[in-house]
């Protein structure tokens, strides 16, 4: 936000759900935590005599000399602003099951995203982007090396937003928006401000919220 603070490790619910091309959904919803890192083990064989944490493929630091995780490997590339090459050449990431051909089969689906978090009260922005982010020298940064072999197209449908409680009447700019983007990899971006509102009841009861106007 314009305070120059990044919301990380937010208590939040949001929820996405994975669609296949027909929009309908193929898993069940689920919830990640913010810049949160994989903590996943690989388990190991009883015939395995190899125990020792692995490399970082050049990655290394003076405070992490090797990465146990597929996770660990792609966060050591960030934090060096490297990009990843093919992760079926990295053996932790073939240990998990994990390549790069997942992405192509990601490129085949779309997802959807539902739920609510509390931001402050200040000019900010907020981001819905595939692939992965990271902070870099309190720089917010997405990562979407891994998509760099798709193309992917971010039309999209809005069937709501809105901030702060409803009361009746409410009308939100956004709802039931449909934006088709026929360009490949591009960005699209809404500009919103938001208005304070107190809406009286009958009673004399008051519900503080907001109502907000949109350009694009």
């Amino acid at each position: 936000d314009v305070s120059g603070e990044q919301q990380l490790d937010i208590d939040h619910d949001i929820y996405k759900v994975r669609l296949d091309q027909s929009l309908k959904p193929i898993a069940a919803p689920e919830k990640h935590n913010v810049s949160a890192i994989s903590k996943k083990k690989v388990e190991k064989k009883s015939g395995d005599k190899d125990t020792t944490c692995e490399s970082c493929y050049g990655a290394e630091t003076e405070t992490q000399k090797c990465c146990e995780t597929c996770a660990e490997v792609q966060k050591a590339y960030r934090a060096r602003g490297w990009a990843i090459g093919d992760l079926s050449s990295i053996k932790q990431c073939r240990e998990e099951g994990i390549s790069s051909d997942d992405v192509e089969v990601l490129d085949k689906e779309a997802c959807r995203i539902h739920g609510a978090l509390r931001v402050n009260k200040v000019a900010g922005n907020f981001h819905i982007s595939p692939g992965k982010s990271y902070t870099q020298s309190h720089v917010h940064v997405h990562d979407i090396q891994s998509l760099r072999k798709t193309k992917f197209n971010i039309t999209h449908i809005i069937n709501h937003l809105s901030f702060g409680e409803r009361y009746p009447g409410m009308r939100n700019p956004l709802d039931n928006v449909t934006k088709r983007i026929d360009t490949m990899s591009q960005m699209y971006t809404y500009y919103i401000k938001i208005v304070p509102t107190t809406f009286v009841k009958l009673d004399g009861s008051r519900l503080p919220t907001n109502q907000y106007a949109v350009t694009k």
